[in-house]
């Protein structure tokens, strides 16, 4: 399948690596340097465990731009952006959407808002919200690191399938199987990560968000790390009002905090 990498920082060269070993075609869409490194040096991920993965250019590509020549017969554009990024990513996409005719586009973002905007953005599109609970950063361009052997990824439909009907005419689809249908994730590795689908992407947002927010936003204002913060009863009290008041908001949302995959929400 061909797959199309937007914003290929670390994990969008993490989703990039995983497909590119499963065999697709895959392109990353990334910065000056990031093209010229994996042009050169193709794509390595180095893992806690001390394993290590060597993709060569020969697996996986890299351009600083979308081009027709790129999205054309595309199965799936991936969005791995920040989410004040995903506008110009779309006017970016549109540009060719002669060329992209029925690719899924799917969404690695956290927060909140961008399933919609996608989904008003091409309606004629299956979109898919993704995340990943996996902590990756990156050591230099085309080199990335997995922090930790755990966590994995979640997915659920958005639009453009009988979501109702669920999950399982989704599961049946050729991109999703090969991204989210089989334990991909640290399969060098007796440990797999674990692959979840969820019946409603908001809960999975929301979750992830509520997560995020932990000794988060706090700690990066008061430039505090997470033990000092909360080891503060006044702080401890301010982070408690900000989680409760999330809950309160998503209890009138209806919508449902989900466990994600290593991350018990």
């Amino acid at each position: 399948m061909k797959i199309v990498v937007l914003g290929a920082g670390a994990i969008g060269c993490w989703v990039g690596a995983q497909l590119a070993r499963a065999g697709h075609e895959v392109t990353l869409i990334g910065r000056a340097a990031l093209v010229q490194a994996v042009q050169e040096r193709g794509l390595q991920v180095h893992f806690v465990d001390g394993d290590h993965w060597q993709i060569d250019s020969q697996q996986v590509h890299a351009s600083l731009a979308l081009s027709a020549d790129v999205l054309r017969d595309a199965d799936a554009i991936v969005l791995c952006m920040k989410a004040y990024a995903v506008a110009p990513a779309i006017a970016d996409i549109q540009r060719f959407a002669a060329t992209i005719q029925s690719a899924t586009i799917i969404g690695f973002q956290n927060g909140y808002g961008t399933d919609d905007v996608l989904t008003q953005a091409f309606p004629q599109h299956p979109i898919i919200a993704a995340t990943i609970t996996t902590p990756v950063s990156i050591d230099s361009p085309g080199v990335i690191r997995i922090e930790r052997m755990d966590g994995g990824i979640g997915w659920a439909g958005v639009s453009g399938m009988q979501v109702a009907a669920g999950r399982e005419q989704m599961a049946q689809s050729g991109v999703l199987t090969s991204l989210f249908g089989r334990p991909m994730f640290f399969a060098h590795s007796s440990q797999l990560s674990a692959v979840c689908s969820y019946a409603d992407f908001r809960a999975m947002r929301w979750s992830k968000l509520l997560l995020n927010l932990i000794g988060n936003a706090s700690g990066a204002i008061l430039d505090m790390p997470p033990t000092q913060l909360f080891a503060d009863a006044r702080l401890f009290r301010l982070e408690m009002r900000m989680l409760r008041e999330v809950l309160a908001v998503m209890r009138a949302m209806k919508i449902e905090v989900v466990d994600l995959p290593g991350y018990p929400a």
